[in-house]
């Protein structure tokens, strides 16, 4: 098993995880430990790591084996760990015609019992957003920016992170690098995405390889 640790308390644990679509398999019998406060990267295009993501932000239903965080199955406990994580995925989240401001005070009036969280305003001055932008209007780079400084803005317990950098201008993409290590150093799990060896190597305490749903 890749594990963090022994003396590391435990926030993500996969034993025998798996997940095929048809005749595809994406996941193969995975098995993965990571510890609190630990940012491990998932390196390897077309190799499941997406799949991972969403299977532990309760997107996605495993196939076979299990995934926990922090002692709650993925699949039995939906509700217990959506409440402890934050998802930046490729999914478009749902907007509902609301401006920079009014989402983010949704999203934090969804996470109102996170520790450390940013006010709304100093949330937008450190993404350098629009508050009164509508969010259906933003670009793709804004777009991301927006959902990232979403998911980092309450502190969450686990932040999973999938590609969260694409887009970027290198002072925005700078911004964010050092936001997450702050998450990071404040005790934030987070479980990262990338194929950018810079990012990897600045933000990463360690970086696992993905190939055919396999941990290499």
């Amino acid at each position: 098993m890749t594990g963090a640790s022994s003396t590391m308390p435990v926030a993500v644990v996969a034993r025998g995880l798996t997940k095929t679509f048809g005749q595809r398999a994406a996941l193969v019998d995975l098995d993965l430990q990571i510890g609190r406060g630990e940012c491990v990267g998932l390196r390897g295009r077309n190799s499941g790591r997406t799949t991972l993501l969403r299977i532990a932000a309760t997107l996605v239903r495993p196939s076979a084996g299990t995934l926990a965080i922090y002692g709650a199955d993925v699949v039995r406990r939906v509700y217990d760990v959506r409440g402890q994580l934050a998802y930046v995925g490729g999914d478009a989240a749902p907007t509902r015609g609301l401006r920079v401001n009014e989402y983010l005070q949704m999203i934090r009036s969804a996470r109102a019992g996170a520790h450390g969280s940013l006010t709304v305003a100093d949330t937008i001055d450190r993404a350098s957003l629009a508050a009164s932008a509508d969010v259906d209007s933003l670009s793709a780079a804004l777009r991301r920016r927006l959902t990232l400084a979403a998911a980092l803005m309450t502190q969450p317990d686990v932040a999973l992170l999938d590609d969260p950098f694409v887009g970027m201008d290198a002072i925005a993409r700078a911004g964010f690098v050092d936001w997450v290590l702050e998450a990071r150093d404040r005790g934030t799990t987070i479980l990262i995405a990338s194929d950018d060896e810079g990012d990897m190597k600045r933000v990463c305490d360690r970086v696992i390889t993905l190939a055919g749903g396999r941990i290499h």
